[in-house]
């Protein structure tokens, strides 16, 4: 359950962020730099989650193979 919460977060979230970068970008008064900036900050932030959610899993998954060899 807890699993299915999360990945429904995460897509709601990343529904919401491609959204507002899309409308961001359409926008013609704003400056290409900026936009290409927001836009590399956004794929940087969403590699940092999608890095620290593996990398928690794969830890967790490690540990819960650890206990199982001790019996």
């Amino acid at each position: 359950m807890k699993k299915i919460g999360i990945f429904l977060i995460l897509a709601g979230l990343l529904c919401i962020l491609s959204f507002a970068l899309y409308k961001f970008i359409i926008i013609p008064e704003i400056p290409f730099l900026i936009k290409l900036g927001l836009a590399a900050a956004t794929i940087g932030l969403i590699i940092i989650i999608c890095t620290l959610l593996l990398e928690r899993f794969f830890k967790k998954r490690k540990e819960d193979e650890d206990d199982l060899s001790q019996y």
